[in-house]
């Protein structure tokens, strides 16, 4: 069965897009959630005058991730956490504790677009990488300093 996808959908394709699927995917999962119509003729005259809208959304979002990008790009993130003997962290740095420290310097980003290579378990400098959209991506680095130590301006960072 041919679908028009109303929704970007994660392995599939990209809203506006006609891809052909099994009539039990389509009627079971994409039509009930609304993330597809079926691709009439009539669907597909309406997909057309959509299609503008789309690029142009499209558009904006990248832009928007592109302004984002060079407001973090090479952007310096400490975060304190609680260590042990040789700078071993108790557990260790998860894309949500990110995440929230991005959030306190004012970006908002979704956990799911940070990239960790490896878990963050000891002290020290580390490079995450961001993938705001498809070809948009920055990097950003992450202290990670002992919650009980001093920074190097001479502040304590507080105890959570």
């Amino acid at each position: 069965m041919e679908v028009i996808l109303t929704v970007d959908v994660p392995k599939l394709g990209k809203a506006g897009d006609v891809i052909r699927v099994s009539d039990g995917y389509a009627r079971n999962y994409l039509f009930p959630r609304n993330l597809a119509v079926e691709a009439t003729d009539s669907n597909l005259r309406k997909l057309e005058l959509e299609r503008k809208a789309i690029e142009k959304r499209e558009e904006r979002k990248k832009l928007e991730a592109m302004d984002i990008a060079r407001k973090m790009e090479n952007m310096t993130i400490d975060i304190a956490a609680q260590v042990g003997e040789g700078g071993r962290l108790f557990g260790s740095i998860t894309a949500s504790d990110i995440q929230h420290a991005l959030k306190e310097k004012g970006i908002e980003i979704d956990r799911k677009r940070i990239i960790i290579e490896e878990p963050i378990r000891a002290t020290g400098q580390y490079l995450v990488k961001i993938k705001l959209e498809k070809s948009v991506s920055c990097n950003l680095i992450l202290n990670v300093v002992d919650a009980k130590s001093e920074l190097k301006d001479g502040f304590k960072k507080e105890e959570k």
